[in-house]
């Protein structure tokens, strides 16, 4: 299109520019023919992403998203959860229960191209900001076995941005912006029940635990800049771990050095799934740690770990500080 466009500006040079100022006048007022589901704009993708930055059991990191939604995500996020104090009897009924927090706050970026014509050459920017707040109870069947149901709430804000880097691009801009197609922002609000099933023992001083965590997600919108935009979806994740903490016997800076790390696998169902394209991920962490136990008041541990996690359709890694609370 663009070597035909030229020839004809050589040879009838007035001409040619006067139909080209009509043509862009005239498709300027009309969109593309492509679905706007191609530029980001599904409901499944903003949840995805607002469950991906805003809930704290999913990794932070940096992403590269394969298969049809191509894009490299990073995701930052400080957050966590834990129990608060040491069990207490239930009455008479040898049942133990503490109560449990969790919190996040996380902000996900992402850039994709656009990859069907007439569009394609251009690219897409994404970001999500989130922040989730929770608590529940942890109930104690003995000193190895314990369940805790909680319930959080989670809040998300959503921006889309259009890089018009094409002639076809700068082109279509303003028709698509002004259907709420591109450019566009929209908040939404997310309550996440959970249940936690967790299992610990030792063997030495080796100290192994095993959580299996079930979270259901409902995502609703409640503002945006785009008439196209109204979420409202069901997800689901179920995330099994193994973690182990395994005490090196020797001190540095006057703590006891820890190594570990823990698997994990975690299972997406409804729009999550959709929205990355994927129905597990999958990730492996290392740490090393300084024990604070005993030292101050709710450090556990503090050191670095490092995670890398993959799926069908895109791979990752992360690498921070690793922090252990116990209140």
């Amino acid at each position: 299109m663009k070597n035909s466009n030229r020839l004809v500006l050589r040879l009838h040079r007035g001409a040619a520019f006067g139909s080209l100022v009509w043509m862009a006048t005239a498709q300027a007022q009309t969109l593309p023919p492509i679905s706007p589901e191609r530029l980001w704009s599904e409901g499944d993708r903003i949840e995805a992403l607002t469950v991906l930055g805003g809930d704290n059991s999913a990794a932070g990191g940096a992403y590269s998203l394969r298969g049809s939604t191509r894009a490299d995500l990073q995701v930052d996020k400080f957050g966590g959860g834990g129990d608060l104090g040491d069990p207490r009897p239930m009455g008479d009924s040898g049942i133990r229960w503490n109560p449990v927090i969790s919190g996040n706050i996380g902000y996900v970026s992402a850039t994709g191209p656009v990859s069907q014509a007439p569009l394609d050459g251009n690219t897409i920017d994404v970001s999500t900001f989130g922040i989730q707040f929770g608590g529940g109870a942890r109930f104690w069947f003995n000193d190895h076995f314990s369940l805790a149901p909680s319930l959080s709430g989670l809040y998300g804000r959503t921006e889309q941005t259009f890089n018009a880097l094409t002639d076809a691009g700068k082109l279509y801009l303003p028709a698509m912006q002004q259907a709420g197609w591109v450019d566009w922002r929209v908040d939404t609000w997310t309550v996440v029940p959970t249940l936690d099933l967790q299992y610990q023992w030792s063997w030495k001083r080796v100290e192994f635990q095993f959580n299996s965590t079930f979270d259901y997600y409902h995502t609703e919108s409640f503002e945006s800049t785009s008439p196209l935009l109204v979420v409202n979806g069901n997800s689901q994740s179920w995330k099994n771990t193994l973690d182990v903490d395994i005490p090196l016997g020797f001190e540095l800076f006057g703590h006891e050095v820890h190594t570990g790390g823990f698997i994990d696998q975690n299972q997406l169902f409804g729009n999550v799934r959709e929205g990355l394209e994927t129905d597990h991920i999958y990730t492996v962490n290392g740490r090393l740690v300084l024990d604070f136990l005993g030292t101050w008041p709710i450090v556990r541990w503090m050191g670095l770990g490092a995670s890398y996690f993959w799926s069908a359709n895109f791979s990752g890694w992360a690498i921070g500080i690793d922090i252990k609370m116990k209140f």
